[in-house]
């Protein structure tokens, strides 16, 4: 069962206040538990193949780690760990090509981390091979 559910059968006929749904992981009015990305390493990847990548910041972990994803630009990154509530690591391939500069953005039952300068991730091209 998603967060979202749990938390609309938590006050579903009950009286249930701002500070019980917080300490729940439902948010609670303004106090929303919304990602923020503070870092990401390392900030370059190959075009080709798959790169492991570490995700800093805060707000990670609030509710089903399930429901935790992360996209690289328009890309979905692959094999996603929420670590902690302040690191995940996930996987990105790299269909963005050569040069582009992505925002990677993490989501949660609570939303989606707004664009910021420490989240720029850039592709930059495949290693060419040895003569």
């Amino acid at each position: 069962m998603t967060m979202r559910r749990r938390c609309e059968r938590l006050v579903r006929g009950v009286a249930v206040s701002a500070v019980t749904l917080w300490s729940m992981g439902c948010g609670g009015g303004s106090q929303g538990a919304v990602p923020v990305v503070t870092g990401v390493s390392p900030e370059t990847a190959q075009t080709l193949g798959w790169q492991s990548v570490r995700i800093t910041g805060r707000n990670f972990r609030q509710g089903d780690p399930s429901d935790v994803h992360v996209q690289f630009g328009s890309i979905p990154a692959g094999g996603i760990t929420v670590d902690s509530d302040s690191q995940i690591t996930a996987t990105v391939r790299g269909d963005a090509g050569t040069g582009a500069v992505v925002d990677v953005l993490v989501t949660n039952a609570h939303g989606t981390s707004t664009p910021n300068d420490a989240d720029h991730f850039t592709f930059v091209g495949a290693i060419p091979a040895p003569p």
